[in-house]
């Protein structure tokens, strides 16, 4: 079919249908992005000393946030997606215990999403530090054990 007769077929109704349906799709992202807004801002608010820890410069500090965010909050979920951002890390410490983290999600809620985060923990068990390296391994025999 040529664009002419394609657009000898469109009818005003078509168009609109069209148009209406365009819209609507437009409306699921905003909805995704305001639940998860949502959720996450109540954990966040929960667990606001930790995600201080966090936010500061020193890597010391930041590993101890991210262990008390993956062993005492409630939404494995929402430490999950930080962990995925800290797994990435430059510095080998902060990056080593993110991995070791999901060990943890694993443990402490039975589940992680396994397609997102197996393969940052087979990076990780390539990785040039041997820190992150045996973080990896423990990790996987976690998720392993754990999440069936």
């Amino acid at each position: 079919m040529n664009l002419t007769s394609l657009q000898s077929t469109v009818t005003d109704d078509s168009a609109k249908y069209i148009w209406n349906e365009g819209v609507s799709l437009e409306k699921i992202p905003a909805e995704a992005v305001h639940k998860t807004t949502e959720r996450y801002s109540g954990s966040i608010e929960k667990n606001q000393e930790a995600i201080n820890l966090i936010n500061s410069n020193d890597p010391d500090t930041i590993v101890n946030g991210l262990l008390s965010l993956a062993l005492y909050a409630d939404d494995g979920a929402f430490v999950q997606d930080l962990m995925v951002r800290y797994s990435q890390h430059k510095n080998e410490n902060i990056r080593g215990i993110a991995i070791l983290c999901f060990g943890h999600i694993a443990r402490i809620h039975g589940t992680v999403n396994k397609e997102l985060i197996i393969p940052l923990i087979h990076n990780a068990l390539k990785d040039e530090s041997t820190f992150v390296r045996r973080h990896a391994y423990s990790a996987l025999d976690d998720i392993e054990l754990f999440c069936n």
